[in-house]
């Protein structure tokens, strides 16, 4: 945290942020951010893990500040009770459980806390490339029973060698490709808006359309938000330019594949395997992917650690505390920043 923004300033002095979050209190970095929230001055006004829609309008009528973390939704109709909020930090990356167009209209700022988990992630989708090339679910089960040794020589594969292509290469997305070259000898393919140089350079990452990478891949992996454009990304279309041997992870989010689509390729024998932490609808406790043997599923947990959690808790303060220093950090909605936009709310 910066002199500017120090807690030493007071610059939260008569001001308040609305904590709005359904996870627990105990998660590492929580107490620290909370201690830096009031050691700024701010009044914090935390809602607790339970309460409904019409506690939170109630609570953002008064908010300077709002900290999001978790799975609540901040819906159009809950913004426009505010009166004096001047700025909305995530706790994370994605901001597709807020409605951004509003807060725009409005002339709030929304931040989040981009690359704070980008290393868990990247662990984790690499993780899962492993865990689905290697079968590790399969014959941690298989061999718990008693019978690892009746399927020996296991049909698994290597991740050296094979191409994985890379849809998105920001802050995860660039991670991957670093662990999936140099760690493991792969080739890679990438498609961005955007192509990164320092890939190409560093990694010999080759840029290329989305349908030519996906095609040509052993592996591809999702790191791009969800958004009108990316949504069912990967439909059936897509997933049949995939090879009959090709494996797909997703770490990014749920909307980007057609769950259902994927489940007819997975049981087809279209694809061969396929590793999410992410799904159309969270929590996820039904889905057609569930009874698949060819498939490593884990809950939204990627970007999960001790590191990530401090550092989503902790970059969530700094933003609102430059925020009401009049410095802008990860806006999303960065039209805000003009005079008609959020400097009409001072």
């Amino acid at each position: 945290m910066s002199k500017e923004q120090g807690p030493a300033t007071r610059i939260g002095e008569g001001r308040s942020v609305l904590v709005v979050s359904n996870l627990r209190r105990d998660l590492p970095g929580w107490a620290e951010s909370m201690a830096a929230l009031k050691a700024s001055g701010l009044v914090v006004d935390d809602l607790g893990q339970a309460f409904d829609d019409s506690v939170l309008g109630e609570h953002i009528e008064s908010a300077d500040a709002l900290i999001l973390a978790g799975t609540i939704t901040l819906t159009g109709a809950l913004l426009r009770r505010s009166r004096r909020l001047r700025i909305i930090s995530k706790q994370g990356i994605g901001v597709d459980n807020i409605d951004v167009a509003a807060a725009t209209e409005l002339g709030i700022p929304v931040c989040n806390t981009a690359g704070s988990n980008a290393e868990s992630v990247a662990d984790h989708a690499i993780g899962l490339m492993l865990a689905v090339c290697r079968q590790l679910c399969r014959l941690d089960a298989l061999t718990r029973a008693g019978e690892g040794w009746k399927v020996w020589p296991p049909p698994v594969e290597q991740l050296a060698g094979n191409t994985l292509a890379i849809i998105g290469t920001g802050n995860i997305g660039s991670r991957v490709a670093r662990r999936a070259a140099a760690g493991f000898g792969m080739r890679v393919l990438a498609h961005d808006l955007i192509p990164n140089k320092g890939l190409e350079v560093a990694y010999g990452v080759r840029f290329a359309p989305i349908v030519e990478i996906v095609a040509e891949a052993d592996l591809v992996t999702l790191h791009v938000p969800l958004t009108d454009d990316t949504r069912n990304l990967f439909d059936t279309t897509m997933l049949k330019l995939m090879r009959p041997s090709a494996i797909l992870i997703n770490t990014a989010r749920g909307g980007l594949v057609d769950e259902t689509a994927l489940a007819n390729a997975l049981r087809s024998g279209q694809i061969a395997g396929a590793g999410l932490d992410v799904f159309e609808i969270e929590p996820c406790t039904d889905s057609p992917l569930f009874g698949l043997d060819n498939v490593v599923l884990t809950p939204h947990s990627a970007g999960q650690s001790h590191e990530s959690s401090v550092n989503g808790r902790m970059w969530s303060v700094e933003n609102v505390l430059a925020a009401l220093a009049g410095v802008h950090r990860n806006v999303v909605n960065p039209s805000v920043l003009e005079p008609q936009g959020w400097d009409s709310r001072l």
